[in-house]
C-alpha cells in the first residue's frame, strides 16, 4: 500500500467534505495534477467533487474515457465523500493519511497540508514552486517545519506573554537541543506535553506575493469553540483570474464540434450520415427547425445535450466564459455548412435550368 492522500475542499457555507483521492499522494502525483487540471475558480472543482471518493485522480472527465484505463484516468470508488464542519475532521477519516489537498472555495485556492502532531497548511503553489529537481517536495517540507519551529520559540512567545511564561520555565538551550532531531514535533509532542497542547495544532504558511518564499506563519492559541484556519486574520488569498488548461479546453472543444457535426448530417442525411451516437427522431426534427439560426441551434442543443450524449458538463465547459473560441468556431462551422448548401442549391439549379 502507498502513501495514503486525501481531497477536501471547505464550501462557502462552512461545510467540509473529503474522501480518499489514491494511493501515492505526493506533490508530482496528486498535488501537480490538481494545479494543472483543477485550478479554474470553482468549475471543475465542483465537478472533481460530484464524482465521490477516487482511488486514482487524472484529468477532468478522463473517468468516462473509455479509451483509458488504471493510473491513466480518474476513478471513482462509489462512495460519497465524508462531510463535517470542520477541517479537522478530515485526518481523522483514515488511518496513516500522509497527504490532504484542501480546496478553500471562498479563497479559491488549493492548499498542501501535511498532517502530523501539527497539520502545517501550505499554499499549493508555494510547494510547486519550491520542488527539488526531481519534482519532490520534501526538501521544502523539511525547511517549513524548521520555520515553524523557530516561529514558536523565537517570534510567537513576543506575541503572547501567557506563552513567553511557559517557555521561561524551560532551558532553551537544552530544548532547542532535545527539539533538533529529524521528528523534532513528534518530540515535542510526547516530551513537552505543556508547550504542545497550549497551541493550536493547526499552522498555515503565508506565501509572498510571487507564491516563491515563506513570508509569515500563522499560529494561535488554543481555544474553544476554535476559529477554522480560513478565517485566520492574515490568511493568504488566492483569487486570480479564472484558468482552465488548454488541453482541456479543447478536449471539450473538440467533443462538442464533434457533435454538432454529427448532428448536421444527421439533419442533412439520417439515412447515411447518422453519427456513431444514438440522436432521437424528434432532436433531428427540432434542429431541422432552426438551421440557419445559430443561437437558436445553440440553445437547442443545451437543452438537449444530456439526452443526446449524458455528458452535460463537456458542453458546460464550451460555453463557460473565457471559451469563446468554441462558439465563434460553431458559428464559423455554421455558416459553412449554410454557404455549402446555398452554393449547392445553385449549382443543382443551373444544372436542372440547363437540363
Amino acid at each position: 500500500m502507498g502513501d495514503v492522500s486525501m481531497i477536501a475542499r471547505r464550501k462557502k457555507d462552512g461545510t467540509v467534505e473529503c474522501g480518499w483521492s489514491g494511493n501515492w499522494g505526493s506533490y508530482s502525483s496528486v498535488g501537480e495534477t490538481l494545479i494543472d487540471w483543477y485550478n479554474d475558480n470553482n468549475y471543475l472543482v465542483d465537478h472533481l467533487f460530484s464524482l465521490g471518493q477516487l482511488s486514482n485522480l487524472d484529468a477532468p472527465f478522463s473517468e468516462t474515457d473509455e479509451t483509458k484505463s488504471g493510473y491513466y484516468k480518474t476513478n471513482p470508488t462509489g462512495a460519497p465523500h465524508w462531510v463535517s464542519d470542520t477541517e479537522r475532521g478530515i485526518v481523522t477519516k483514515i488511518a496513516f493519511v500522509d497527504y490532504v489537498y484542501l480546496y478553500e472555495e471562498s479563497d479559491e485556492g488549493w492548499y498542501y497540508i501535511n498532517p502530523g502532531q501539527f497539520c502545517i497548511k501550505v499554499p499549493l503553489d508555494l510547494v510547486g514552486n519550491n520542488v527539488d529537481e526531481q519534482g519532490n517536495e520534501y526538501k521544502f517540507l523539511d525547511e517549513v517545519r524548521q520555520k515553524v519551529l523557530d516561529y514558536l520559540l523565537t517570534e510567537y512567545p513576543k506575541t503572547d506573554p501567557e506563552f513567553a511564561a511557559i517557555l521561561d520555565g524551560y532551558d532553551m538551550d537544552e530544548l532547542r537541543e532535545e527539539l533538533g532531531t529529524e521528528y523534532p514535533f513528534y518530540v515535542l509532542c510526547r516530551q513537552y506535553r505543556e508547550i504542545y497542547n497550549y497551541m493550536d495544532h493547526w499552522v498555515v504558511i503565508v506565501p509572498d506575493t510571487e507564491e516563491q518564499e515563506i513570508a509569515g506563519i500563522l499560529m494561535r492559541k488554543r481555544e474553544e469553540p476554535r476559529i477554522e484556519t480560513i478565517n485566520w486574520p492574515g490568511h493568504p488569498t488566492h483569487k486570480k483570474e479564472a484558468y482552465v488548461n488548454p488541453v482541456i479546453i479543447n478536449y471539450a472543444f473538440s467533443y462538442v464540434v464533434g457533435l454538432l457535426k454529427g448532428l448536421l448530417e444527421a439533419v442533412k442525411d439520417p439515412v447515411s450520415k447518422m453519427p456513431d451516437f444514438d440522436i432521437p427522431e424528434r432532436i433531428l426534427e427540432k434542429f431541422r427547425t432552426v438551421m440557419g439560426d445559430d443561437d437558436a441551434a445553440i440553445e437547442l442543443l443545451r437543452e438537449n445535450f444530456t439526452d443526446l450524449h449524458g455528458a452535460s458538463q463537456y458542453f458546460d465547459l464550451f460555453m463557460t466564459e473565457g471559451l469563446k473560441r468554441g462558439r465563434e468556431f460553431y458559428q464559423a462551422y455554421i455558416e459553412k455548412q449554410i454557404n455549402k448548401e446555398k452554393a449547392n442549391t445553385a449549382i443543382q439549379s443551373d444544372q436542372e435550368g440547363d437540363n
